[in-house]
C-alpha cells in the first residue's frame, strides 16, 4: 500500500518505524516526526484526518485496542491513550520501572499494555494496566538486546523484535515465559511453520 501526500506534507512526514503503522479494519494510523498521528484510508491512502492527534514530541510507537489508540510520546517519556475515532485524549502516564529513557515498542492485550524500554543496547519489557498505567510487572521480560524491532500480541503470545544478529523475534507467553526465537528474514518477521 502506498500513502500519497502533498509535496508540502512529504517534507514534514517521516514514518519512524514499521511498528508505527497499525491497521484497524480499513484505517491506518501513522506517527510522524512533526508530532502528529494521522489517520488514513487503508485501501486508498487518502487522509481521513492527517492530524488526528497533534502536539506530540517524537511519537515512536502505536498500539490499538478497540477504540483506544496508545501512543509512545518518546520526547516526553510518556504513553498517551487517545480515542481512535476522535483523537481526544483519554489518559497520559509515565510508566515506572523502565530500564532506560527510550521506549522502543508497545503492544496491548485485553486490559494490559506491554512496554519495551532500552538503555544502550540492553532492554526489557514491562507489563502495565492499560487504563491507569499502574505497574503489573515492570520486569516481565529482561535480558533483551537491541529491542528496536517492534512488538505485537497475537493470541496468547507476545512477539518482541530485536535487531540483534541480523534480526530475531522472540515469542513469549503473556506471563513473560519464553517460547522460542524466530529468525527474521529480509527485515520482516519470519512466520512460524
Amino acid at each position: 500500500m502506498t500513502i500519497t501526500r502533498s509535496a508540502a506534507s512529504i517534507a514534514a512526514l517521516s514514518v519512524l518505524l514499521l511498528g508505527c503503522l497499525r491497521a484497524h479494519a480499513q484505517t491506518v494510523y501513522v506517527a510522524d516526526q512533526a508530532g502528529t498521528i494521522g489517520e488514513y484510508n487503508g485501501s486508498t491512502g487518502a487522509p481521513i484526518n492527517a492530524s488526528l492527534v497533534s502536539g506530540l514530541n517524537n511519537p515512536t510507537a502505536l498500539a490499538l485496542s478497540g477504540r483506544d489508540l496508545y501512543v509512545v510520546n518518546n520526547g516526553a517519556g510518556t504513553i498517551g491513550e487517545y480515542d481512535a475515532t476522535t483523537g481526544a485524549p483519554i489518559n497520559t502516564f509515565l510508566p515506572s520501572g523502565l530500564i532506560g529513557p527510550t521506549i522502543t515498542g508497545i503492544a496491548v492485550s485485553g486490559g494490559n499494555l506491554y512496554v519495551a524500554s532500552e538503555s544502550g543496547p540492553f532492554g526489557q519489557v514491562g507489563e502495565y494496566y492499560a487504563s491507569t498505567g499502574a505497574v503489573v510487572n515492570a520486569t516481565l521480560i529482561t535480558g533483551l538486546f537491541h529491542i528496536e524491532g517492534g512488538m505485537a500480541v497475537s493470541g496468547g503470545s507476545l512477539y518482541v523484535g530485536s535487531n540483534y544478529g541480523g534480526g530475531i523475534v522472540g515469542e513469549y507467553q503473556l506471563d513473560g515465559t519464553p517460547t522460542e526465537l524466530l529468525p527474521a528474514e529480509a527485515g520482516r518477521w519470519a512466520e512460524k511453520s
